[in-house]
């Protein structure tokens, strides 16, 4: 996959493409999208949300807690 980044005050947001090297055959096709949110809630913890696409079509959510060491 390749990714950009763009980090706007304390807000992160990250761009990502990529191609499944090895795939189902009823699977939607080899390219995928993730458009990521990544934000400071504390310090050094933060949130991110990200949504999972197929060319438009809106696959999977995801969240997490991270902290920074």
């Amino acid at each position: 996959h390749g990714s950009f980044g763009l980090k706007i005050g304390p807000n992160y947001f990250l761009f990502q493409q990529g191609i499944y090297l090895k795939t189902p055959r009823d699977f939607q096709g080899i390219f995928y999208h993730r458009l990521t949110s990544r934000f400071n809630v504390y310090r050094n913890l933060y949130a991110s949300f990200s949504l999972k696409t197929h060319f438009a079509v809106a696959d999977y959510f995801e969240f997490g807690i991270g902290l920074k060491l």
